[in-house]
């Protein structure tokens, strides 16, 4: 056997494939000689190729990886490890929580990858097995150091770094885990979003909006977090001079940290590896990602900029690129070529000059739901990274093989630099990845001045190498850099060209190094002056001169006074730097703190309808039990559940009266509201509401002369005098009104309807003491354009608006449905991501509309449900009801400071209490406590849990009706979606309609009307849809796997089993624990909400009755007949004159008729017809004769 087909058997590759890629090898430049490739093995794959391909190759796709080659989940950066592809994989959104994994791919045929070892689907590498890998996040980043891999994690309180061998990379092990304190697993803020691992010693994890950790792996087997000697670990973003760490990278002294998705970086001298100290900051935006290379920063934004960074404490921008793109990702530099994903296609960006310029771009066909984010360059080829879980690409850029050597770009310390500590680290920048197995003592030499080479450690990410010497270096020392000629290799196993030298000097043993402190005087005023004042200077002798940057663009003049003063223009949270410096220069360090700045406060506190209200006199918190038809009390201080009371049905909202300290709560079945004493509990008085008017949210004036009702199913906001309990005045205010706010005067209450019209949501505002609406505020459709984190779409679903502080503006959560897309409208089908979004309204209170610019859409996020400000109105905290999270955001704009996951399932309520935070989880039967003061007070993005306490004693509902709806709410949960934007109740609250028609064309059926859930007992009525197409609610795991594009809650091979991949076959019910609790839940809806058109007793009035007479004269029980009022369970489908083309098909095929929707209920689930062409019952009626 030939030694050919004896590697070839060993890597299980065909001997002719393995001929031809040693064929390919591009030959050296020119006067160079190849490296040398380790031989092939078990443990060493064949490598990259590197042949030519034909011109009509460029810039096209020559294979994709997916769930084919083990890779299953979205894919970000990747590298080569020993001769193979090392590919992470997991969900978008954060990813992990079982979705993740890592593969090693033979690319030696990049046409045909083929899988060498993969983690998903095997068992070693599953749950219980100590090599579980399913919780490795997205791959924002990725380190190795020598065979070791350093991974992010995603798992709730198991976040953290996780550490794998992977010399064998056909059998990985893991070898060491650390959980992060403070992190939870989220997608944007609290997460380890990125981490470099600086020469297999420190991991600096940026982790969002808990700030940047310091972990030493020195032994990956038993990680830990630095001591910083009573200094905080991690280091509050307030100190970093940024707003959250989602990026960092260490290139020897120098430390990078950058907000994704906004604006701002800073660089930080890390000389001593434990105690950053802040160079200088940028605020320029840097997109989602950033590295540095050759003295600059590159940001994957769009356009792409790049920043210059030769004098660190003064970064600023050197040029931008062509926009060319959608968004930035995430990219790395190649020979002075950046390649980066823009999430719409990948970039190829020549920026070796200006102005930059595109080289070409690439938008892969043939993969659903793109998000190319990610772009690797591997030679001459490029892995573009597709974060969603339906393939990523190789693709060529370059028809000729590279044939370019890497060459140093940059060193730190620079050359010539002096003084430097002996805890200094050597880092280097290459202008193309570098294969470590390469990285020797003998091709990267760190050795004093002619001595002999220090030992040390090295790391490898991005193109970056790190040394970290065994021992500190020796002081008042000469150290030489040298990389020579022909040593280290790139992927392409190109060697470096030449000799790279590089001299640097170490100072004193324990240098003086200055130390400066200062913090913020606490809030100012817009307008009024804010005086900061330095701290006392310790580690060398004054005097000191003292420079202010105060964040807002300005920054004061060198001064000897430690005292300075500024007024600031506009509110915010601006990032102060404080420099300090001694005679010369000789001495020079930085501090910096978050300083608030407030609009004024109004006079008195605006009030809110809410599922929890504080107790002014006594230390409680109390929540509705919807489900249950109880509230119970909370001691804030104890944190314990005091009090259980059963009240009327259904209560919903509740608020304390101004006047004589009493609990309202009103009872939504039987419209009532039930007054307590909430010392006791006990039921003082019930008032009597109109007869089935669905009496929803509540509210006092401040003054508390005043109780503001909302009558969801009239109409009507009912105002009563709190003390003789009688209604004062009914304002009509339109259909389906739910939440209120009261501004602080008491005079304007604020009125949101809960469903909206098709093309605009609405908020009525209404003079209180006049008893009339004022006016209508507009909610726009936003125009998008549809995007991965943006889309078009209505306002829908409004809870209650929320009014800042200082009474000038007014924040509306609400769901955006995109109602403009789908094949028979605009010709793109609906996704998982742009069909239902999260977002909130913004109203200026002063100009009565909507500020549509400041409307926010959360990415990755499910029903906003409620909003409460911070005291000073600097911050809104944000319920996601289905995301089972809270969202803090900086009021000032928009941005996101932290988020706070796993809050409960369901969250519909959120109140602060002095420096707690209060989470009503309404599914969870819970309320979740968090110590938010250092949110509050500017020093830290951190936010505890303190208590999470259950508020029900007997929970009424079957385990498995509970569990039903549990899931029926939950977009966070991966089965039911893809990147957490849909649940069942995205478009069925509560079991309701959103009053939507949706274009399914593309499902094979057509425009279709959102149908009310209520009253149906799941199949009750018979099939369910339009069209009937699914006979059992188990059946919705064709939508959940399908438009939602979730895993489902079947196995795959449960859902091919039989004919249940057919809605009409096999029965699914039994096959799924999941998805029968789901159909329990429906079936537990079997009453159909009470008509206001009914008499007080129930009956019919007159003009019912007449109406009946009608209805059965002209025999329209033919259809609409049986206790049902619907022909329906016995699989008769109709056309009665509504179909047109947009009615689209039914499972595909031709439409040959509709199902009959029952009568019961209809005042409420306007519009009619399968396309809700009719506004109203009156043109139902008009239309069929």
């Amino acid at each position: 056997m030939t030694p050919l087909r004896r590697a070839a058997r060993a890597l299980r590759t065909p001997a002719a494939v393995l001929a031809g890629l040693l064929g390919a090898f591009a030959g050296p430049a020119a006067g160079q000689s190849p490296a040398p490739r380790p031989a092939p093995s078990p443990r060493q794959g064949p490598g990259l190729p590197n042949r030519r391909y034909a011109p009509g190759d460029e810039f096209t796709v020559l294979s994709r990886i997916d769930a084919r080659h083990g890779v299953p989940s979205g894919q970000g950066f990747v590298t080569l490890h020993r001769g193979y592809l090392l590919v992470v994989f997991s969900m978008d959104s954060g990813g992990g929580g079982g979705t993740g994994g890592f593969a090693f791919l033979d690319i030696s045929d990049p046409r045909r990858p083929r899988t060498v070892f993969t983690t998903a689907g095997n068992p070693a590498y599953d749950r219980g097995s100590p090599n579980d890998a399913r919780d490795i996040r997205e791959a924002h980043s990725l380190s190795l150091s020598g065979d070791v891999l350093c991974v992010p994690t995603n798992k709730g309180r198991g976040t953290g770094v996780q550490f794998w061998d992977i010399a064998d990379p056909r059998a990985p092990r893991k070898v060491g885990f650390l959980a992060l304190p403070g992190l939870s697993g989220g997608d944007y803020a609290p997460t380890p979003w990125w981490l470099c691992w600086q020469g297999g010693r420190y991991v600096y994890v940026a982790g969002t909006s808990a700030g940047l950790y310091i972990v030493d792996a020195s032994d990956p087997a038993n990680p830990r977090l630095v001591d910083r000697g009573g200094a905080p670990n991690p280091i509050p973003v307030q100190q970093l001079g940024i707003s959250r760490c989602n990026v960092v990278w260490a290139v020897g002294n120098l430390l990078l940290v950058a907000k994704a998705s906004g604006s701002g970086f800073s660089l930080l001298d890390i000389g001593d590896p434990k105690n950053p100290v802040l160079l200088g900051s940028h605020p320029g935006s840097v997109g989602y990602s950033c590295f540095i290379n050759g003295n600059r920063l590159y940001a994957a934004d769009d356009p792409a900029r790049v920043y210059d960074i030769r004098d660190p404490r003064s970064p600023t921008l050197l040029a931008v690129g062509p926009d060319v793109a959608e968004k930035g990702g995430y990219g790395m530099l190649q020979d002075g070529v950046f390649h980066y994903g823009s999430s719409d296609r990948y970039v190829k960006l020549d920026t070796r000059s200006t102005p930059f310029r595109a080289l070409g771009t690439l938008r892969p066909r043939g993969v659903i739901y793109p998000d190319w984010d990610f772009a690797t360059p591997l030679g001459n080829l490029v892995h573009i990274g597709n974060d969603h879980p339906f393939g990523s690409v190789l693709a060529v850029h370059s028809i000729d093989p590279d044939t370019t050597g890497p060459e140093v770009t940059m060193v730190s310390p620079p050359d010539g630099a002096t003084g430097q500590p002996v805890t200094s680290r050597v880092g280097l920048t290459f202008s193309d990845q570098i294969d470590l197995q390469s990285v020797t003592p003998s091709t990267l030499v760190v050795r004093r001045r002619g001595g002999a080479p220090v030992p040390g450690r090295t790391s490898h990410q991005g193109g970056v190498v790190n040394f970290w010497p065994d021992q500190p270096l020796l002081p008042n020392a000469a150290y030489e850099v040298i990389v020579p000629a022909g040593g280290l290799r790139d992927f392409a196993g190109n060697p470096t060209p030449s000799d790279f030298r590089s001299t640097f000097f170490t100072g004193t043993a324990q240098p003086q190094t200055l130390v400066c402190r200062t913090a913020s005087p606490g809030p100012t005023v817009v307008g009024q002056p804010a005086l900061f004042q330095a701290g006392p200077v310790q580690g060398a002798p004054g005097p000191y001169s003292y420079r202010w940057d105060y964040g807002d663009g300005s920054r004061s003049l060198w001064s000897a006074s430690p005292v300075t003063s500024h007024t600031y223009a506009a509110p915010g949270h601006y990032r102060v730097v404080l420099e300090v410096s001694t005679p010369g220069g000789v001495g020079w360090t930085t501090c910096a703190f978050t300083h608030t700045v407030h609009r004024p406060l109004a006079a008195g506190a605006p009030t809110g309808s809410s599922t929890l209200a504080l107790d002014p006199v006594r230390p409680r918190v109390w929540t509705v039990n919807a489900d249950n038809d109880t509230v119970s009390a909370l001691d804030t201080n104890t944190l314990r559940k005091v009090l259980e009371v059963p009240v009327g049905p259904h209560p919903r909202t509740l608020a304390f009266s101004p006047r004589d300290g009493l609990l309202w709560v009103v009872c939504q079945d039987d419209a009532s509201v039930r007054v307590l004493d909430p010392a006791s509990g006990r039921e003082l008085a019930r008032i009597a509401l109109p007869t089935a008017s669905a009496p929803y949210g509540l509210a006092f004036s401040p003054a508390g002369d005043a109780a503001l009702v909302t009558l969801e199913a009239t109409g009507a906001l009912l105002v009563l005098d709190p003390r003789s309990r009688q209604a004062l005045r009914t304002i009509s205010v339109g259909p389906r009104p739910r939440g209120i706010a009261v501004t602080a005067d008491g005079r304007t209450a604020l009125v949101a309807r809960h469903v909206s019209p098709a093309h605009h949501g609405e908020v009525r505002r209404v003079d209180v003491p006049g008893g009339f609406v004022v006016d209508t505020v507009r909610l726009a459709f936003d125009p998008g354009p549809d995007a991965e984190d943006a889309g078009r779409g209505v306002p829908n679903y409004l809870a209650s608006p929320a009014i800042s502080p200082d009474g000038a503006r007014a924040w509306v959560p609400a769901k955006k449905d995109n109602t403009a897309r789908g094949l028979s409208r605009d010709g793109v089908p609906l996704s998982f991501e742009n069909t239902v979004r999260a977002m909130a309204a913004q109203i200026d209170l002063v100009s009565g509309r909507e500020d549509l610019a400041r409307r926010i859409d959360f990415n990755d996020r499910d029903m906003p449900s409620a909003v409460c400000f911070s005291p000073l109105g600097d911050y809104a905290f944000v319920a996601l009801q289905g995301s089972n999270a809270v969202e803090v955001r900086d009021a000032y704009d928009g941005t996101l400071a932290l988020a706070i996951e796993r809050v409960g399932r369901a969250p519909q309520g959120v109140l602060l209490v002095g420096d707690r935070l209060f989470v009503h989880g309404f599914l969870s039967r819970s309320v979740a406590v968090y110590d938010v003061g250092q949110v509050l007070a500017g020093t830290s993005l951190q936010a505890p849990e303190l208590a999470r306490v259950s508020t029900v004693a007997s929970e009424r509902l079957s385990p498995q009706v509970l569990a039903g709806k549990q899931l029926f709410y939950d977009a966070s949960d991966r089965r039911m979606n893809l990147d957490g934007y849909l649940s069942c109740a995205s478009c069925h609250l509560e079991g309701g309609s959103d009053g939507r028609v949706w274009d399914f064309t593309d499902r094979g059926e057509g425009l279709r009307n959102t149908i009310d859930l209520r009253g149906k007992a799941g199949t009750a009525h018979g099939p369910l849809h339009w069209t009937a197409n699914f006979d059992e609610v188990q059946d919705f795991e064709h939508d959940i796997r399908g438009a939602f594009r979730g895993r489902g809650f079947l196995s795959d091979d449960a859902f091919h089993a039989l004919s249940r991949s057919d809605a009409l076959g096999t029965p699914k019910a039994g096959a799924s624990p999941e998805l029968d609790a789901l159909a329990a839940y429906l079936r537990s809806l079997d009453r159909f909400p009470e008509s206001p058109y009914r008499d007080a007793n129930g009956r019919l009035t007159p003009d019912g009755r007449a109406g009946r007479a009608v209805f059965q004269r002209l025999g329209c029980a033919e259809c609409h007949g049986g206790p049902h009022f619907t022909d329906s369970p016995l699989g008769r489908r109709h056309d009665v004159g509504t179909l047109a083309p947009s009615s689209g098909g039914r499972r595909g095929g031709p439409l040959d008729g509709l199902d009959t929707p029952t009568l019961r209920g209809l005042f409420a689930t306007a519009p009619y017809f399968h396309d809700g062409s009719a506004a109203t019952l009156r043109e139902v009626i008009d239309r069929s004769g």
